[in-house]
């Protein structure tokens, strides 16, 4: 999510590709007639299945909408983590992974 007031998201990964450490753009959008605000709690879930990942979120905790996908087969293993730029801040209530 790119920050209050923005209704954009993007989901990248960051590694070394073709020998060089490069951030590479996996999906990115917007959400229609939305956009973020300060001090409000908000949930995203993927789904990996395979290479095949897609992204929701969510205003409830309960209703997601479907944000994107992509399919990415350059990974045999890896993890999911989330990042915060830009000097912003993030809190955190609750990371599960579920199998």
């Amino acid at each position: 999510m790119d920050g209050a007031g923005t209704n954009s998201w993007q989901i990248y990964k960051v590694g070394p590709f073709e020998e060089k450490v490069q951030t590479v753009n996996l999906a990115k959008g917007e959400i229609s007639s939305f956009n973020l605000g300060k001090n409000q709690t908000y949930w995203l879930k993927a789904d990996l299945k395979g290479s095949q990942i897609v992204f929701y979120f969510s205003q409830d905790g309960k209703n997601f909408t479907k944000l994107g996908e992509a399919d990415d087969k350059s990974f045999s293993s890896g993890g999911v983590g989330i990042t915060v730029g830009g000097g912003n801040m993030v809190f955190i209530d609750d990371l599960q992974f579920f199998q």
